[in-house]
């Protein structure tokens, strides 16, 4: 996520043209709704499904609000029945009667707020506001990022199963209170140590186990979220706060040195001599960096046989 959050930025403030004022408005609130995008994951992964966070809300308070239910809980049960026509069975079904932004109902936020970061891509797009390289590096990295959330996802939906976990709690303390029976015999008085070693191991991994099945969420030992949205504000304040120098700009800067150190002159300087004149200064420039890289070898084995003892 952090890469396709990095490529969206580079392409919208560097790669999206600025001929007035109203494009630098649309730019600054699409990369305000790639914000956006990040701490709404960093909810919607924690199971806080409401936009009344105090680090969401100021950002997506002007969108309208879809009606688009979170794939992260399943629906709950409503009263009613379908028919199983090939086994004549019966199972639960439930309606499509989520109402989104409710507190007590999930909502997926992060999908909405992918739909208008591809709307203002259409709009640049259809602006001819931005090269096709930009154009497609921003749809990849859009679609990257849905498949992040989905990835996601994937690992909170996914825990352990009951059945699973029922088992093994049973194994591992089957295991640990015959293990003194098993080795008393041998280790004697020295049966409790060994115990309570194995069973630290033993129990320790389990709760390992159980540690990291969903690391979403507020724990210890879960991932930084916060820290991590923290950087990606950081960085995208830092792009926003400073121009894009173009390329002209900061090639013919006078404190440019192309050539240095062989030769220190500025741009302006070096366009007045000739072709032959600059490749004359490549040529020399690329001998005195091997002689360099020849040099320090020699002075190393020269340092090596000073400093090695003289035999008697």
């Amino acid at each position: 996520m952090t890469q396709d959050v990095r490529k969206l930025t580079r392409c919208i403030w560097s790669g999206v043209e600025e001929p007035n004022q109203q494009a630098i408005i649309e730019k600054k609130s699409a990369l305000n709704l790639l914000l956006a995008f990040v701490i709404a994951t960093k909810h919607y992964l924690r199971e806080e499904y409401s936009d009344e966070y105090d680090d969401l809300k100021q950002l997506i308070s002007h969108l309208p609000r879809f009606k688009t239910p979170s794939s992260n809980l399943p629906l709950p049960p409503e009263t009613g029945v379908e028919a199983d026509n090939e086994k004549n069975e019966t199972r639960q079904w439930r309606p499509f009667k989520l109402k989104a932004y409710d507190h007590s109902t999930p909502t997926n936020i992060p999908i909405e707020i992918s739909y208008y970061i591809l709307s203002y891509i259409k709009h640049v797009s259809k602006g001819n506001l931005a090269p096709a390289w930009a154009i497609s590096t921003m749809q990849s990295s859009l679609s990257n990022l849905v498949d992040t959330l989905s990835n996601f996802e994937r690992i909170l939906r996914t825990p352990i199963p009951m059945a699973y976990s029922i088992h093994l709690h049973i194994s591992v303390w089957l295991y640990i209170l015959s293990l003194p029976f098993q080795i008393i015999g041998t280790t004697g008085w020295w049966t409790l140590a060994v115990l309570g070693l194995g069973s630290f191991c033993l129990l320790g991994i389990l709760s390992v186990a159980y540690e990291i099945e969903n690391p979403f969420g507020y724990d210890e030992n879960d991932l930084p979220l916060d820290d991590f949205c923290r950087v990606m504000a950081l960085e995208i304040d830092m792009i926003l706060g400073s121009r894009i120098l173009t390329a002209e700009e900061w090639i013919y800067a006078e404190s440019n040195k192309p050539f240095a150190p062989t030769s220190m002159s500025t741009p302006s300087t070096l366009l007045q001599k000739s072709k032959e004149e600059l490749l004359e200064i490549l040529v020399k420039t690329k001998t005195s960096h091997q002689l360099l890289t020849q040099t320090e070898p020699n002075e190393k084995l020269e340092t090596s046989t000073r400093d090695k003892p003289k035999a008697d």
